[in-house]
């Protein structure tokens, strides 16, 4: 794949990513060619490391400082266009329509018969993909006055360090035992108090639920999460579990 080429050419370098809902800069860390889904990992200007799924990537541009004045450099060079003056020519005087033949009950019916086929098989053809989570922590989580507990930022951490484990390793079929243990510490963080009103944690339990195959629950709590959020990518993730 020539988007796998391009991304293995610039490993370790800073780049320009073309997704699906936009662009991101920053410096590959590591590409996971075999995993499922294949990934890489990907470190934005901030600091902070995510993992992004190949097939969401479109274009792979170095984002050097080099590469960037040689852009600039080669727009600079081009020809402006000057559009030429157009004069319309006089409009020829049409002859009149001949008289169109009407065509038979059964060829308007044949006809409309193929045309509804094709886009019925078209209609068959789509596919939505869900977007995996990207696992900043939510500022619900910073934002939190925990007193001398500590259970709910353990269960943030254990999530995102399982997951990240179990992806690496391979763990992530459905009902397995990292998979369910995911699961249980998200749907607890979707019932504390404060933060089950947050659409991250519900789009987190629907993503775990949808890669357990326990699509209802994954529905449920995508729903959940859509209501609750105004990104679009949790409305993505609802259609694309439904439509499955």
């Amino acid at each position: 794949m020539a988007v796998i080429d391009d991304l293995k050419k610039n490993l370790g370098q800073k780049v320009v990513l073309s997704l699906r809902n936009g662009e991101k800069s920053g410096t590959i860390l590591e590409i996971e060619e075999f995993a499922d889904p294949p990934s890489i990992l990907f470190q934005e200007p901030t600091g902070a490391s995510r993992s992004i799924a190949i097939p969401l990537i479109f274009m792979v541009e170095s984002a050097g400082d080099g590469a960037v004045v040689e852009r600039q450099q080669e727009i600079k060079a081009l020809p402006v266009y000057q559009a030429p003056v157009y004069t319309p020519a006089p409009e020829p005087v049409k002859p009149a329509p001949e008289p169109q033949f009407v065509q038979s009950n059964q060829e308007v019916l044949a006809y409309r018969i193929r045309i509804e086929s094709t886009y019925d098989a078209q209609s068959k053809a789509a596919h939505v993909d869900i977007f995996p989570p990207d696992f900043s922590t939510p500022p619900e989580i910073r934002g939190l006055n925990y007193g001398n507990s500590s259970e709910e930022p353990r269960d943030w951490t254990f999530i995102k360090n399982k997951y990240d484990n179990a992806r690496r390793t391979g763990k992530l079929s459905p009902q397995s035992e990292d998979l369910r243990e995911i699961i249980n510490r998200c749907r607890k963080l979707t019932e504390h108090s404060t933060l089950h009103k947050s659409p991250v944690f519900h789009g987190y339990l629907g993503y775990f639920s949808y890669l357990n195959g326990a699509k209802q629950d994954a529905i449920l709590a995508l729903q959940k999460a859509a209501k609750l959020s105004d990104h679009p990518q949790d409305w993505n993730n609802l259609a694309a579990v439904a439509l499955e």
